[in-house]
């Protein structure tokens, strides 16, 4: 009787929960979904065993099988692997299936090694960002809430760092390896600016519109600075759209909060006249959740629409890659791993590094805050979403997403 071999491509996941089985494409976005209640199951349960080399044998009465036959199909012609005749008496070859290793494990929390307790914990800090002491006297509707879910100023109140504490923060960045630095603020923000040029790093100023005077702008263009500019709902009218077409750098990035579908029309009205490097920010006011559940939560369709590599993947099942490698540090010299939590200590009186080791071997670190750890744990796309972000934590809810309310969960994939 002849032999066939079935096997997956090693650039293809297979996934499972308690209940299903999702076959995912990492190069074209194919997927296909298997429910356990479905004869096959028996099948995958062989190719989810690493052991299994991700192939095995069927015999021609399997192939027969008519679940078996539409798996085989759409698994070829999803170019997710095959299913060939194979010479009795050789041996089946081995297949790596994707499975993470970790060789540097960030994710040791009882390490002896000294050395990565030391200067190589520095290693997994990438950002860093410095919400500098300013003099404020906007009067933003939701002042103190918006840095907790974007980069953005807010009023600090009581003592803040001296120039001295400044400079000595910036030497332990200098000596951290740290890549980029923001500094969210004011005008004032340039001053710290010409302080940190010579440490070679890629410096971002952010700061609101209206504290955009035509000196700044010229100050911070001469400088090569990198400049987001927040612009908020209530500022976009004809003196925004004339200051836009003023100031088309390519190191400007303007970036509109936006809360409901109003705003929308707004600058799709600006951007309509005017090509400019810009960027949309959803602001949950707490009285908005309608507008999220429209325009920001996630469906299916954004989770297939381009496929996700294996480097994306392996990393969303151990960190959180909108959390991981970033400190903020407020005018006061606090810290924080996000600005969601309490601070996990003051540069006053710790080294970056000594940061970065509080952060890592805490109980709970927020860096690697990933989605098994919460009530989508049990959900099959659960390394195809986005990490959580600050939305997450700003609304109390794990999961913005439409996926867990479909009855069927299948968006134009094969569903057994």
């Amino acid at each position: 009787m002849a032999n066939y071999l079935f096997y997956l491509e090693s650039y293809v996941f297979l996934f499972r929960n308690d209940s299903d089985f999702l076959i995912y494409n990492t190069l074209n976005s194919a997927h296909i979904e298997v429910s356990h209640i479905c004869e096959i199951t028996w099948l995958l349960n062989f190719l989810n065993d690493p052991v299994n080399g991700y192939s095995m044998f069927l015999q021609e009465k399997d192939i027969l099988n008519p679940y078996v036959k539409q798996l085989v199909k759409d698994v070829k012609t999803s170019f997710s692997g095959d299913c060939v005749l194979f010479e009795e008496g050789k041996n089946k070859p081995f297949i790596f299936k994707p499975i993470l290793f970790l060789n540097n494990d960030i994710l040791r929390k009882n390490s002896n090694d000294r050395d990565y307790d030391g200067d190589k914990v520095l290693k997994n800090l990438d950002e860093i960002t410095l919400f500098l002491p300013t003099q404020c006297n906007l009067d933003c509707s939701h002042c103190g809430k918006y840095h907790k879910q974007f980069l953005h100023c807010y009023r600090q109140n009581g003592e803040t760092l001296s120039r001295e504490e400044y400079e000595k923060l910036f030497d332990d960045i200098y000596f951290s390896g740290v890549s980029k630095i923001n500094l969210v603020g004011d005008q004032s923000a340039l001053e710290y600016a010409n302080d940190l040029l010579g440490l070679e790093l890629n410096i971002h100023i952010h700061i609101p519109y209206k504290k955009c005077d035509d000196v700044f702008m010229r100050n911070a263009l001469e400088l090569g600075i990198n400049l987001i500019i927040n612009i908020h709902s209530e500022d976009m009218d004809t003196m925004i759209s004339e200051f836009i077409s003023k100031y088309r750098d390519p190191k400007i990035e303007y970036q509109f909060i936006i809360s409901d579908k109003e705003d929308l029309r707004k600058i799709n009205a600006l951007l309509n006249m005017s090509s400019i490097n810009s960027s949309i920010l959803p602001f949950y006011t707490g009285e908005n959740i309608s507008f999220f559940e429209e325009c920001v939560y996630t469906n299916l369709e954004d989770i297939f629409s381009e496929p996700i590599d294996r480097k994306t993947i392996f990393r969303r099942q151990v960190l959180n890659e909108n959390f991981f490698g970033k400190l903020y540090i407020d005018a006061k010299g606090d810290a924080y791993s996000n600005m969601n939590e309490q601070p996990i200590g003051n540069i006053k009186d710790k080294k970056l590094k000594e940061l970065v080791y509080m952060e890592i071997k805490s109980e709970s670190p927020i860096w690697l805050k990933t989605r098994d750890q919460t009530t989508c744990s049990q959900c099959l796309y659960r390394y195809l979403c986005p990490s959580l972000s600050n939305y997450e934590l700003a609304i109390g809810k794990p999961n913005l997403c439409h996926v867990c309310d479909l009855e069927v969960k299948s968006m134009g994939s094969a569903h057994y």
